[in-house]
Parts: structure tokens; C-alpha cells; sequence
């Protein structure tokens, strides 16, 4: 099944209009009915932020977003080389949420206070999500965290 038939499916099963669907994902109307009806390009990390706010567990949503969808051997092969290239890290402190690659260095940091409430985090999510160093384990481990801070 196609990500936006399981997004569309998943909407309904929770009984949630497009209207409504926008308002927990922070999209306008227009923007969340462009994803559900496969208008633009939707990258896994978006995927995955789209499901989880609409209320699947993370792990249910990203075996969805990870289902094969590969036009081609090389598309398989370059995804699996660019996930081996990004060992990703995420950490946090008192004041952030610390984003590294593989070399250690630190690519990025998120001042938690800026990701308050579930609606301003997914905001972040998806900034993070043009990020072109950003793999789907960044997402998983910030989604674990905030899971934790908002939900001890």
C-alpha cells in the first residue's frame, strides 16, 4: 500500500477529518491534503513525524515509511550506503537537544524550551527534515526524547 493510502487509512480509522488531521500535524489544510493525495514528495523522516502525530506509535510508523518503495537496486543500495555514511547521534543537557554525525561533531542543537507542547516539536521535525544530514534514527531518538519529556 501506498504511504498516502496508509495515511488516509490511519486518519480515518482514528475518525479525524483533513481538517482536523492538519491541525495535529501543523499543516494547513491544503498542505496536509497535498500528502494524503500524493501531490509533492514526502521524505521518511516527514512520513514517519506525519503518522506519529496523528497518534501511531513510532515504531509502527516507521516500518510504514520504510516499506520497499524502490524503483531500482541502485535506489536500494545508495539509501543503505547514505545510512552507513550518518551514524547519528542525538543527546540532550539541561537547555537542548544536541544533534551529532558520525565524526562526533555537533551538526545541530534544539533549545527545549522551543518544543514545549507536541504541535511545536513537530514543527522542529520538520525543519529537521531539510536537513540533508538528517537520517530516520535522528528522528527516532529526538521523538523517543521528546516522548519522554512530555510523557514521564
Amino acid at each position: 500500500m501506498s504511504f498516502n493510502s496508509e495515511l488516509k487509512e490511519f486518519r480515518m480509522k482514528c475518525g479525524l477529518s483533513t481538517e482536523s488531521a492538519a491541525q495535529k500535524t501543523g499543516l494547513t489544510e491544503e498542505e496536509y491534503d497535498d500528502r494524503e493525495h500524493n501531490r509533492l514528495f514526502i521524505n521518511k523522516p516527514e512520513m514517519i513525524g506525519l503518522l506519529v502525530a496523528l497518534g501511531m506509535e513510532v515504531d509502527k510508523a516507521i516500518r510504514i515509511a520504510f516499506e520497499p518503495s524502490y524503483s531500482s537496486m541502485s535506489d536500494m543500495v545508495k539509501e543503505y550506503v547514505d545510512e552507513i555514511n550518518l551514524v547519528p547521534f542525538v543527546s540532550e543537557d539541561d537547555d537542548y537537544y544536541l544533534f551529532s554525525i558520525r565524526d562526533g561533531g555537533r551538526a545541530y542543537e534544539i533549545e527545549k524550551r522551543t518544543v514545549s507542547n507536541p504541535l511545536l516539536a513537530l514543527k522542529d521535525i520538520r525543519h529537521l527534515c531539510s536537513k540533508k544530514w538528517v537520517s530516520i534514527k535522528h528522528i527516532k531518538e529526538f521523538t523517543r526524547l521528546l516522548l519522554l519529556e512530555f510523557d514521564p
